[in-house]
């Protein structure tokens, strides 16, 4: 027979009272994510201007290169709902996407155009950036130069889904290069902002993120999932604030 509970005992909370405690809780730390959110576009704003604008205009600087020879390019593009048209705009994103991969941003804007400039010379490549996987990735996409056209008939018809046959380009990085390449507004679901989604209540994975963004979006009256995924990204890339030496014009930043 169970021991019976002397009056006044304390209960154990029940299995209901919990759940609306962890609700509470979660409620609690996604209103203040709201707020960080607003911390994070003032950041971006104020120390990457031109990126910022870069994620939505038509006109914008794609690449600087201090200290180097390469040549600072200016690209006209279409509003970034739209998938971009020449192969050079393409590649020149692949590559960023391709070198950001378990690097910092400030080091993909730094090699992407001396990579670029390799045309696709894997030797030349190996030459810049001492990753032969990346390398050979990026010169066995440059080689499809030809097949551009219909190329891009693919990724319109089968969307994010369809740039994962793309050589290093995986279930994360296909929605950052979708994104650049004007493929898809979307929010990329990165560590940074997979943490940041679980530690303020929103939940985990990439819808949990998505969710989240669209509703900083919705919140802070941004048309574009993509710059509310991108201004998030640099306050979350930069320690949640601290400016870094590729802000106020060091390099360019996607």
């Amino acid at each position: 027979m169970a021991p019976r509970r002397k009056k006044g005992a304390s209960q154990p909370p029940s299995s209901q009272s919990s759940v609306h405690s962890r609700s509470e809780v979660s409620a609690t730390r996604q209103e203040k994510s709201f707020a960080l959110f607003e911390s994070a576009l003032a950041f971006a704003r104020d120390t990457h201007p031109s990126d910022c604008e870069w994620i939505k205009t038509r006109q914008v600087l794609l690449y600087s290169a201090p200290l180097s020879s390469v040549q600072i390019v200016i690209h006209t593009h279409t509003l970034r709902k739209q998938l971009v048209e020449s192969f050079d705009d393409f590649f020149t994103e692949y590559t960023y996407v391709v070198v950001a991969s378990g690097f910092k941003g400030a080091t993909a804007a730094r090699f992407t155009p001396l990579l670029v400039a390799c045309k696709g010379d894997e030797e030349a490549l190996l030459g810049v950036f001492k990753n032969k996987r990346k390398t050979h990735a990026m010169a066995s996409v440059y080689s499809m130069r030809d097949k551009w056209d219909s190329m891009r008939e693919e990724y319109l018809a089968g969307g994010v889904d369809s740039l994962e046959a793309l050589p290093y380009i995986g279930s994360t990085t296909k929605y950052h290069l979708a994104r650049n390449i004007g493929l898809l507004q979307c929010a990329k679901p990165d560590l940074h902002l997979l943490r940041f989604c679980s530690a303020h209540g929103w939940g985990d994975g990439p819808d949990a993120v998505r969710r989240m963004v669209q509703a900083f979006a919705d919140h802070s009256g941004i048309d574009e999932i993509g710059y509310a995924d991108f201004v998030l990204w640099i306050w979350l890339s930069h320690g949640e604030g601290q400016e870094r030496p590729c802000c106020h014009g060091g390099y360019a930043l996607r």
